[in-house]
């Protein structure tokens, strides 16, 4: 009498897979024990570690050097920007000293039918800047530090035109003891007007042509 199978062929199939995979799951992990309990597998791995390490040093580094210029570029440009703007406040003085541009702003108009000397103009022209007048024009001349009376020819009536604070210009032109008053002292009366204007235009007058001075080369 024949025995009956205890396990179908199919089972018996799985079981030995099973059994396959297993040691060859073993076999493996033997391998990768006896790997890292190899001293020159622990070398290897050391070094490269400290190859890593290095090289992450030295990134830092990189980064750092970088950051640093970075800043150093944007300093350099708020400086350079900074510099610009302060080189065109200067350029922009020297514009309106020299009267190479128009100006505009509040200030009086002093109208005198009467003939002046050059003196007593000059000494008009002084009273005012003495008194607090940014920009000065005299016939449409601008007074600037190349103008002259006595090259220009003036003739009345002048028509002189001031800019700042019209009160304080206008009262103290005027005032007892004024330049006003000091000429019509020494010369007479004067026929004049006084009129105070919150905004008034200089015109520009050209440079002149410099023949004989030059830059000194430092």
């Amino acid at each position: 009498m024949k025995r009956k199978l205890l396990f179908s062929t199919s089972e018996i199939f799985i079981v030995c897979l099973l059994l396959g995979v297993l040691m060859r799951w073993q076999s493996d992990n033997r391998q990768l024990i006896a790997q890292a309990q190899n001293p020159e597998t622990q070398e290897v791995v050391a070094v490269e570690v400290a190859r890593l390490t290095n090289a992450n040093t030295d990134l830092r580094k990189q980064l750092s050097d970088v950051t640093q210029q970075e800043y150093e570029l944007q300093q350099a440009i708020v400086d350079k920007q900074s510099a610009s703007a302060t080189y065109q406040k200067e350029l922009d003085k020297a514009d309106l000293v020299t009267g190479s541009v128009s100006v505009t702003g509040p200030g009086i108009r002093l109208v005198i039918n009467d003939s002046l000397t050059n003196a007593q103009i000059t000494d008009v022209l002084n009273a005012l800047k003495n008194i607090g007048a940014e920009a000065l024009s005299i016939n449409d001349y601008r007074v600037t530090p190349w103008f002259s009376e006595w090259r220009t020819n003036l003739t009345a009536p002048y028509t002189v035109v001031a800019l700042g604070s019209p009160p304080v210009l206008a009262t103290s032109l005027t005032r007892r003891g004024g330049i006003i008053d000091q000429i019509e002292l020494a010369a007479g009366a004067l026929e004049l007007t006084v009129d105070q204007y919150d905004e008034l235009t200089l015109p520009e007058t050209p440079l002149p042509n410099f023949q004989y001075l030059q830059v000194v080369e430092e």
